[in-house]
């Protein structure tokens, strides 16, 4: 994800949330789920179901609504040779803020299949919404029942208000939590600067609620650290995490290790201290290696490999590039990547197997662009980064944008953004993330009294208007934004704070 220097967290207020939960544009709608077959006797050589002779057999699919939207349902008939007439269907009572047209549901003689629109309000109830319908002869001689289940969700960019609280998940302690590693299971783990200084890590279970068997009722903390904003987290197969950032001492960048029932393993070390005042710190991390970067000077980054055990390896040791790096991640390739600038110069370099300095890309950028504040890796190859013009301490009034470099590690040009440059709003770049269709999700975090959201792009760089309002989901009101991940089914976890509480971490969970 990304580095910070000299950040500086200014209270306000939003007042367009990504709550609101307003129609899609084009009241378009979307389903999904597994199909239900009809019931009955399978032949033993393996042909269709066979129902007895004067039974049916009703059959409907999940799927998947989005409010102030409809969804075309499909029923299923399947008859016994002597069923022959019409057959009447009638669903259960709709929960609220579900709808079916007025009027008498039939398969005609001879039908199979019906389709009919189940259209969801807008003030009705998110998640999964048990249905049932009864499939009848007219003389009532036989019937068939069938359950089947309803996702009612938001339009894409709103509060997924099966989370929490309205969307909204109070977490413990205190801090700013602007860390995020999401696993496959769909648990994650957030983690930054909490109570006094210390590294903090909180683990959130899969169903979405905070795991209080990790650590103290479900926190954990490390050593202090003086820039939370400078860490890295990462999760690891195993249920341990590393979370990494500034040594107290100012001069080193140092990597903390987790069991995973969150006691700090006292063996895991992993330090690099070369005796300079850094200016920024980096981490990555693959399978096999976990990378430590310090920036010092004018234009020099050191980076160290280390054993995912914390033990330095002397064959990538203080490895020496020759520019401000502020920013690192590995590709689907393995190898280290990292954005920084020499100059005012944006600069993408990527080290080879052995460290030393492979391919370098300086993509298009206007001249006022100073800094790498992310840079992730896309599941196609290659890698995206966020830039920004502004270098002070207080980020008044930045400008973030994004380059991107293919496969390759050549900066992208006319197919990414407008010649290879996507402008984003003021702000500063928290966090990077890419779902399975390849779309970018970018955090803006608060800054200087700008408006904090998450984002969505195309994988062409282009501001998807379909997401959250004109492309943007800000968060509710007296609240803010400070990271954002894509879990396993596809929706966003954003990390934040409620203001009036002073800042108290909260976690949000958006329709994507």
């Amino acid at each position: 994800m990304t580095t910070f220097r000299y950040l500086s967290l200014v209270p306000f207020l939003i007042i367009a949330a990504c709550g609101d939960n307003a129609a899609p544009p084009g009241g378009g709608s979307s389903s999904g789920g597994s199909s239900s077959s009809s019931s009955g006797n399978v032949p033993q050589d393996g042909g269709a179901d066979v129902i007895p002779a004067a039974s049916i057999s009703l059959a409907i699919a999940d799927a998947t609504v989005i409010q102030g939207s409809a969804v075309e349902l499909t029923l299923e008939l399947t008859r016994g040779a002597s069923v022959t007439g019409d057959v009447g269907v009638k669903f259960a009572t709709l929960p609220l803020g579900l709808g079916l047209p007025v009027g008498d549901l039939v398969f005609k003689a001879g039908q199979s299949t019906l389709k009919v629109q189940l259209s969801a309000g807008i003030d009705g109830k998110q998640g999964d919404a048990k249905l049932s319908a009864t499939a009848t002869t007219l003389d009532g001689a036989t019937s068939s029942k069938k359950d089947f289940t309803v996702l009612v969700r938001g339009a894409p960019g709103t509060l997924d208000k099966t989370f929490g609280v309205d969307g909204i998940l109070t977490l413990p302690g205190a801090g700013l939590l602007i860390q995020m590693a999401v696993r496959p299971d769909g648990s994650a783990f957030v983690g930054g600067k909490g109570v006094s200084e210390f590294q903090t890590v909180i683990r959130i279970a899969s169903n979405g609620t905070v795991d209080l068997a990790f650590g103290n009722q479900g926190a954990a903390q490390g050593e202090p650290v003086e820039n939370s904003l400078g860490n890295r987290l990462f999760a690891r197969g195993d249920g341990s995490t590393v979370i990494s950032g500034y040594a107290p001492n100012g001069t080193a960048v140092r990597a903390r290790r987790f069991s995973s029932t969150g006691s700090v393993d006292s063996t895991f070390i992993a330090t690099d201290d070369g005796g300079d005042v850094v200016k920024a710190t980096s981490a990555a991390e693959t399978a096999q290696f976990l990378y430590l970067g310090r920036s010092v000077g004018a234009a020099t980054t050191i980076v160290s490999r280390f054993s995912l055990s914390g033990v330095a390896d002397a064959a990538y040791h203080r490895i020496t590039v020759p520019t401000l790096m502020e920013a690192m991640t590995t590709g689907t390739d393995g190898l280290v990547a990292m954005c920084g600038e020499t100059n005012n110069v944006i600069d993408l370099v990527r080290l080879d197997a052995a460290g030393a300095v492979g391919a370098t890309a300086h993509p298009f950028a206007p001249s006022t662009y100073r800094r790498c504040t992310g840079i992730m890796p896309r599941k196609g190859g290659g890698v995206v980064a966020a830039i920004q013009t502004a270098d002070n301490p207080s980020f008044t009034s930045p400008t973030v944008g994004l380059v991107a470099t293919d496969a390759a590690f050549q900066a992208v040009g006319a197919g990414f953004g407008t010649n290879g440059y996507v402008y984003s709003d003021p702000g500063a770049i928290f966090s990077l993330a890419e779902d399975d269709t390849g779309r970018i999700l970018v955090d803006i975090g608060p800054s200087g009294g700008t408006p904090t959201g998450v984002l969505r792009y195309s994988a062409a760089g282009i501001l998807d208007t379909s997401f959250g309002q004109s492309g943007r989901c800000a968060p509710p009101a007296d609240h803010v934004f400070l990271a954002a991940a894509v879990l396993p089914n596809g929706r966003i976890l954003a990390s934040g704070a409620k203001v009036s509480a002073g800042l108290a971490p909260r976690l949000f969970r958006i329709w994507n």
